[in-house]
């Protein structure tokens, strides 16, 4: 490629290519059904509560809307991102999607579950204190007992999806 050309070329992915503010992607709310219109609409106010009123606190139906729209918007983010990844990484080949989604959706399970268990730990150090040192007897009587120590693994891939066929399998 001459230098010319790659110049243009490079000029032009600095002009297009311009990094990601942090904060910059807007929620288009109008191509959502009425309902969950709705639903957003009433947790953007839950949210102008708590940032307006210092001891706010909210309710029980206050924090189950609040799930609601974070469960919703997690499932379109991650449906936008597996519609993208597929169509960018797969090329329409269904072998290569499908393994991109048995994988991906592993990774998203083991997410889960070292999450889980992140929160667990911070749970024992806030009722034990900063500088409680983890012992095996110790072990035996706590949380660590019942971890996954196999997550992002070849075994808890195999486990990940023999779990899913034989689920596949009971469905058919």
């Amino acid at each position: 490629m001459s230098k010319s050309l790659r110049k243009r070329i490079n000029d032009i992915e600095n002009c297009v290519l311009q990094p990601v503010e942090p904060g910059s992607t807007k929620l288009d709310t109008t191509e959502l059904s009425e309902a969950e219109q709705k639903l957003f609409q009433k947790a953007f106010e839950i949210k102008l509560n708590f940032e307006l009123i210092d001891s706010y606190e909210p309710s029980p139906t206050e924090m189950r809307i609040m799930d609601e729209v974070r469960d919703r918007l997690t499932r379109r983010v991650l449906d936008l991102f597996t519609t993208w990844a597929k169509a960018t990484m797969c090329f329409s080949d269904k072998a290569l999607e499908f393994l991109f989604s048995v994988r991906f959706w592993w990774f998203m399970h083991d997410v889960l579950i070292f999450t889980q268990q992140a929160r667990q730990e911070s749970l024992i150090f806030e009722q034990k204190g900063k500088s409680w040192k983890l012992k095996e007897k110790e072990a035996d009587e706590t949380v660590y007992k019942t971890w996954n120590h196999d997550l992002f693994t070849r075994e808890s891939f195999t486990k990940f999806y023999r779990e899913l066929t034989e689920a596949k399998e009971k469905h058919v």
